[in-house]
């Protein structure tokens, strides 16, 4: 068994914390714990998956595009012969600050790493018409592949949010790694179903960190229980409500 981790900002203690929102922080991780995780890491088979190869243990993603991917996680990277997925909101380039650049997409891309779409905007994909989500399809996928001159076939949903009309829509655009952020292990996507992934979050300690990546089966039991409460009450609440009951907690 495997299993995609998923992260999204990093942040150095002592000076640059602030880089990253309040309401992005719980999904943050400093790098004392990321140099950490990675430790842990190499000794799992490590990588990027591949089409008629074998799965390797550990698959390493983020997701938004933080500027922190380019100047810290690539960094730490590249020294343990690791690759990662970044998944970009191409709308957040050169409009939000602390974002990754162009150019910063570009050498991740020659060093090795994989630039994957996570759509235009940043909305939530079930919750838009169907052109709008063919828009946020192509649009992402399109303008990634013309910074970085490679073919960008792999993305992930913001929020993990998507119905099974918009995971048709992705293949057919031409995505073919499509990822969520359902808990659990890697296993073979199909029409219905992208790949999950774990969030590596600021309150993971190491004990759960290494009970992730060995899938202890009470982590994955207790997380799978959570998981299918949120989901419930997502769908009792709606998307929106949701997203803003969580801004509200996150920014505490």
């Amino acid at each position: 068994m495997s299993v995609a981790l998923m992260y999204h900002g990093l942040f150095d203690e002592n000076s640059d914390r602030h880089r990253i929102d309040a309401e992005d922080m719980p999904y943050g991780v400093s790098l004392d714990n990321f140099r950490a995780q990675l430790l842990h890491i190499a000794t799992k088979t490590h990588g990027l998956l591949v089409p008629d190869q074998p799965t390797p243990d550990v698959v390493i993603t983020f997701d938004d595009g933080h500027i922190s991917n380019y100047d810290h996680a690539m960094a730490l990277l590249e020294p343990h012969g690791m690759q990662a997925v970044f998944f970009i909101t191409t709308g957040f380039i050169g409009t939000r600050q602390h974002f990754c650049d162009w150019h910063h997409l570009r050498e991740m891309a020659d060093a090795g790493m994989v630039i994957g779409a996570h759509g235009h905007t940043h909305r939530f994909f079930e919750d838009l018409s169907a052109e709008d989500a063919e828009q946020e399809f192509r649009q992402s996928k399109d303008l990634l592949e013309q910074a970085i001159g490679r073919e960008v076939d792999s993305m992930s949903f913001p929020g993990g949010r998507y119905s099974n009309c918009n995971l048709k829509q992705a293949r057919d655009t031409g995505y073919r790694q499509i990822y969520g952020s359902v808990f659990g292990n890697i296993q073979q996507p199909n029409d219905t179903r992208s790949i999950c992934r774990i969030p590596v979050r600021i309150t993971t300690t190491e004990q759960q960190f290494l009970d992730i990546i060995n899938e202890n089966p009470a982590t994955f039991l207790k997380a799978r229980a959570t998981s299918n409460a949120k989901k419930l009450l997502k769908k009792t609440i709606g998307n929106k409500l949701y997203h803003g009951l969580y801004k509200s907690l996150a920014g505490r």
